[in-house]
Protein backbone atom coordinates (compact mmCIF):
# COMPACT_ATOMS: atom_id res chain seq x y z
CA UNK A 1 0.00 0.00 0.00
CA UNK A 2 1.58 3.11 -0.75
CA UNK A 3 1.54 6.24 1.75
CA UNK A 4 1.63 8.99 -0.84
CA UNK A 5 -1.63 11.05 -0.29
CA UNK A 6 -2.90 12.62 -2.84
CA UNK A 7 -2.97 16.44 -2.48
CA UNK A 8 -5.74 18.65 -2.35
CA UNK A 9 -6.27 20.83 -5.30
CA UNK A 10 -5.88 24.15 -4.64
CA UNK A 11 -8.05 26.92 -5.18
CA UNK A 12 -6.80 28.28 -8.34
CA UNK A 13 -6.63 24.85 -9.60
CA UNK A 14 -10.22 24.68 -9.08
CA UNK A 15 -11.13 27.91 -10.50
CA UNK A 16 -9.27 27.95 -13.45
CA UNK A 17 -11.39 24.46 -14.23
CA UNK A 18 -14.73 26.62 -13.27
CA UNK A 19 -15.49 24.47 -10.67
CA UNK A 20 -15.10 27.24 -7.97
CA UNK A 21 -16.18 31.02 -8.25
CA UNK A 22 -13.76 34.06 -7.33
CA UNK A 23 -15.72 34.58 -4.07
CA UNK A 24 -15.25 31.14 -2.73
CA UNK A 25 -11.46 32.06 -1.78
CA UNK A 26 -12.16 32.39 1.71
CA UNK A 27 -12.83 29.20 2.40
CA UNK A 28 -9.13 28.26 1.18
CA UNK A 29 -7.68 31.17 3.39
CA UNK A 30 -9.38 30.50 6.40
CA UNK A 31 -8.58 26.88 6.46
CA UNK A 32 -4.50 27.79 6.10
CA UNK A 33 -4.68 30.36 9.16
CA UNK A 34 -5.97 27.08 11.42
CA UNK A 35 -3.41 24.68 10.03
CA UNK A 36 -1.20 23.03 12.20
CA UNK A 37 2.77 23.41 11.81
CA UNK A 38 2.78 20.36 9.21
CA UNK A 39 1.45 22.99 6.74
CA UNK A 40 4.31 24.46 5.43
CA UNK A 41 3.50 26.06 2.76
CA UNK A 42 3.02 30.10 1.91
CA UNK A 43 -0.57 31.54 2.02
CA UNK A 44 0.07 32.36 -2.08
CA UNK A 45 0.74 28.42 -2.49
CA UNK A 46 -1.51 27.04 -0.34
CA UNK A 47 -4.01 28.44 -2.67
CA UNK A 48 -2.24 27.95 -5.71
CA UNK A 49 -0.70 31.68 -7.13
CA UNK A 50 2.94 32.71 -7.14
CA UNK A 51 4.03 35.24 -4.94
CA UNK A 52 3.48 38.45 -7.64
CA UNK A 53 -0.02 36.96 -8.15
CA UNK A 54 -1.26 36.41 -4.47
CA UNK A 55 -0.15 39.90 -4.49
CA UNK A 56 -1.86 41.64 -7.08
CA UNK A 57 -5.16 39.64 -5.46
CA UNK A 58 -4.22 40.93 -2.36
CA UNK A 59 -4.39 44.55 -3.37
CA UNK A 60 -7.80 43.78 -6.09
CA UNK A 61 -9.62 40.74 -5.48
CA UNK A 62 -11.05 41.15 -8.73
CA UNK A 63 -8.19 40.30 -10.76
CA UNK A 64 -8.56 36.30 -10.23
CA UNK A 65 -9.41 36.35 -13.85
CA UNK A 66 -6.41 38.51 -15.33
CA UNK A 67 -4.40 36.05 -13.27
CA UNK A 68 -5.99 33.32 -14.76
CA UNK A 69 -5.79 34.86 -18.53
CA UNK A 70 -2.29 35.23 -17.86
CA UNK A 71 -1.70 31.68 -17.69
CA UNK A 72 -3.79 30.36 -19.83
CA UNK A 73 -2.23 32.35 -22.57
CA UNK A 74 1.81 32.53 -20.90
CA UNK A 75 1.51 36.65 -21.60
CA UNK A 76 3.54 38.03 -18.54
CA UNK A 77 1.32 39.32 -15.52
CA UNK A 78 1.82 42.90 -16.02
CA UNK A 79 0.96 43.10 -19.21
CA UNK A 80 -2.84 41.68 -18.42
CA UNK A 81 -2.89 43.88 -14.95
CA UNK A 82 -1.57 46.66 -17.45
CA UNK A 83 -4.62 45.81 -19.90
CA UNK A 84 -6.72 45.70 -16.90
CA UNK A 85 -6.43 48.60 -15.35
CA UNK A 86 -6.92 50.54 -18.70
CA UNK A 87 -9.78 48.90 -20.06
CA UNK A 88 -11.17 49.46 -16.33
CA UNK A 89 -11.62 53.52 -16.82
CA UNK A 90 -14.04 52.88 -19.71
CA UNK A 91 -16.42 50.69 -18.03
CA UNK A 92 -19.69 52.71 -16.03
CA UNK A 93 -18.48 51.31 -12.31
CA UNK A 94 -15.26 52.31 -12.19
CA UNK A 95 -12.42 50.58 -10.46
CA UNK A 96 -11.97 50.98 -6.30
CA UNK A 97 -9.16 54.44 -7.08
CA UNK A 98 -6.86 53.17 -3.82
CA UNK A 99 -7.06 49.53 -5.71
CA UNK A 100 -6.07 51.06 -9.20
CA UNK A 101 -3.29 53.56 -7.22
CA UNK A 102 -1.82 50.39 -5.67
CA UNK A 103 -1.94 48.52 -9.22
CA UNK A 104 0.00 51.16 -10.76
CA UNK A 105 2.19 51.27 -8.20
CA UNK A 106 2.33 47.96 -8.59
CA UNK A 107 3.24 47.60 -12.58
CA UNK A 108 5.90 50.64 -12.25
CA UNK A 109 8.26 48.64 -10.18
CA UNK A 110 7.63 45.64 -12.12
CA UNK A 111 7.31 47.09 -15.29
CA UNK A 112 9.86 49.45 -17.56
CA UNK A 113 7.18 50.20 -20.29
CA UNK A 114 4.23 51.02 -18.07
CA UNK A 115 2.60 54.68 -17.45
CA UNK A 116 0.86 55.47 -14.73
CA UNK A 117 -2.78 55.39 -15.34
CA UNK A 118 -4.29 58.89 -15.13
CA UNK A 119 -6.50 58.18 -12.19
CA UNK A 120 -3.22 56.74 -10.57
Amino acid sequence: MSRIRSREPTFFELFSRGDLTADRIGEFVSPWHTSDASEKRSLAAFLGMTEDEYGVWLIDPKVLPQILIARRTGRPLEDVIAEYIVGSQDVSHPPDPAAQHALDHWLTARSTHYTSSPQG
